[in-house]
């Protein structure tokens, strides 16, 4: 089965179900290769915070090697949290799960499911983001408001564009803003530079599909009762909406955050190798 590079985007997304002392929640992540043999799943710090208990719900993989679909494996995994790589810095809203040793589990068991990753060349980097202006496409693959196509366990696409340059730190930090729907369960989605058709190149003009990372939605601005206007993690349940709207406006870590990862695990696989 050939894959569209749209198709390949959905497929590489997971939905996220967290359940611990504060209720249960849900959020997005998406499948990223940091190196070959370094694969994670990127998500918010805040969509697993305090979870004890995490479901992730897996495609079944095909005997001709493509997505079975409407054939799922659910995999539940406790103290979920405490799986989890965060970013060092504390306003930088991004924490990891290296997944590998969960595949490998479900092989041994003779289960095999089907995704697909990001390779790290996907990752826009700063010369990269230079390049890029106010007003870019983007898309956003997720599961707002925790709705998923459950028959063929599909998550949802949503368009937009930048409402900020990627280039320049949105209010001092390595972040972007987008005008893009979000909702809660939105958390953790991956943002695309998405265009299908003409776009910029070296020489002028050019055709076909560009698409590159440039970040991770994690909050955005909401309406309180009262008409205040605040910005806050994009909820993981509905508790919040009783009393917030969200403004179609979305914050988004930067993809150059994706780096500090990719480095710690790097420097971690260096000492088991000179031990």
């Amino acid at each position: 089965m050939k894959l569209t590079i749209a198709q390949q985007l959905s497929f590489g997304t997971i939905k996220i179900e967290t359940s611990g002392p504060n209720g249960s929640g849900s959020g997005t992540g998406y499948f990223l290769s940091l190196d070959d043999g370094l694969l994670v799943i990127v998500t918010n710090k805040h969509v697993v915070a305090g979870a004890e208990t995490g479901k992730l719900t897996f495609t079944r993989c095909a005997p001709d090697g493509g997505p079975l679909l409407g054939e799922t494996y659910c995999a539940t995994i406790v103290h979920f949290e405490e799986h989890f790589d965060l970013h060092p810095d504390p306003v930088v809203d991004l924490a990891v799960l290296r997944i590998a040793p969960l595949l490998d589990g479900m092989a041994k068991r003779g289960i095999m499911v089907f995704y697909t990753h990001l390779p790290w060349s996907m990752v826009a980097d700063d010369e990269f983001l230079s390049t890029l202006h106010t007003c870019e496409d983007v898309i956003m693959i997720g599961y707002p408001k925790g709705i998923i196509d459950e028959k063929n366990n599909m998550p949802i696409v949503r368009r937009g564009i930048t409402a900020t340059a990627p280039s320049i730190d949105f209010q001092g930090r390595s972040e972007f803003v987008i005008d893009c729907a979000c909702f809660h369960g939105s958390s953790g989605s991956p943002v695309f530079l998405y265009n299908s058709m003409l776009h910029p190149g070296e020489g002028g003009l050019m055709m076909g599909p560009r698409v590159k990372l440039i970040g991770t939605l994690y909050a955005g601005p909401q309406f309180t009762n009262e008409g205040e206007i605040v910005v806050r993690p994009a909820p993981t349940s509905d508790l919040a909406v009783l009393t917030r709207t969200m403004m179609n406006l979305g914050n988004c870590v930067k993809s150059t955050q994706l780096g500090w990862f990719r480095e710690h695990f790097l420097e971690i696989y260096r000492e088991d190798l000179e031990a």
